[in-house]
């Protein structure tokens, strides 16, 4: 297709198999209708005009909203794993099509967890037999594992998850050394690194303070793992990304307050991208009270201030990606 300087875009002179009508297609500058050629399963041109191509087969979408479809760059899936009955890659991915997400990259936890070629294969075969969308894979680096970071980057692993904070002992955290070494070898075979920001340290006093005051409301998950805990994390990792020239993604940012760390780095020459979710930009402490459990999540939702703050980082281009 070639593009008009009005912003339609005009199909090459062939016929399409299939055309696609609606009203409400999303364009790069806006939502509006238009129509969208299809030629041996691939979009050939889109235009503005409903009536702009010709097909045999015609699908008029009509009000609903029809959108590229989305990838979701740091899913979980249940599966491999002993809660694989609240979730598996059938259930998992037919749930992401159904909110128009067409790839997942899909995390490295799981029982076995994907910190090896052994686990990373034994997830690849579950998923490929089971899954209805396209998918990717992370690998990961725990403590006290023989991570195999070459092994996985050939087996396909597309970057390595790796945790600042205890999250059990099928995927055990990094100590300093460990992160700053598992940094050099990910240079070593030109990957990026995923990094889970949150001081150990500062959460569990936190927690065990908490609970001996007896603050076990929904809310008091937030004052458990504050925001000082999180930026505390990030301008470590940051600082060792710079010693190693590892390339980095702040995984699921909580809090706009550990911005001005993370440009600064980025100012310093570190490549690093920054990924915010969904439950951030519409949920509050409010929403910790009020739903308790079902709205726990590390680092966890926090004040209103943060949420409009993400949402600044994000309608300004500054936060990356969203992921679920």
């Amino acid at each position: 297709p070639r593009f008009a300087p009005n912003g339609r875009v005009y199909m090459a002179q062939r016929a399409a198999d299939r055309v696609i009508r609606g009203n409400r297609i999303v364009f790069e500058h806006g939502v509006g209708s238009g129509a969208i050629a299809v030629t041996d399963g691939k979009i050939t041109a889109i235009a503005e005009s409903p009536d702009a191509f010709e097909a045999a087969s015609v699908l008029d979408a009509g009000d609903r909203v029809v959108l590229p479809g989305l990838v979701d760059e740091h899913a979980h899936v249940w599966e491999p794993g002993p809660n694989a009955h609240r979730e598996d890659w059938t259930s998992g991915t037919m749930t992401a099509a159904s909110g128009g997400i067409t790839t997942i990259i899909e995390m490295a936890q799981g029982v076995p967890p994907a910190i090896d070629v052994a686990g990373f294969a034994n997830k690849r075969r579950i998923a490929e037999q089971k899954s209805v969308i396209d998918f990717a894979l992370w690998g990961g680096c725990v403590s006290n594992t023989p991570d195999d970071i070459a092994g996985l980057k050939a087996a396909g692993c597309t970057a390595f998850k790796v945790f600042t904070a205890w999250f059990g002992k099928d995927y055990a955290s990094l100590t300093d050394y460990e992160l700053l070494t598992a940094m050099e070898k990910v240079v070593a075979v030109g990957g990026v690194m995923g990094i889970h920001c949150e001081n150990s340290a500062l959460t569990d006093g936190f927690e065990k303070r908490l609970a001996a005051q007896g603050d076990f409301a929904g809310s008091a998950h937030e004052r458990a793992r504050p925001e000082i805990a999180e930026i505390e994390a990030i301008s470590r990792v940051l600082l060792f990304a710079r010693h190693t020239r590892c390339r980095v993604l702040i995984l699921h940012l909580s809090t706009p307050n550990a911005w001005p760390v993370i440009s600064r780095a980025r100012h310093d020459g570190v490549q690093v991208w920054v990924e915010t979710c969904a439950h951030y930009l519409t949920m509050n402490t409010d929403d910790l009270d009020r739903l308790h459990g079902f709205a726990k999540c590390a680092p966890p939702i926090r004040s209103e201030a943060c949420r409009r703050g993400l949402w600044q980082l994000v309608n300004t281009g500054r936060s990356d990606t969203l992921a679920s």
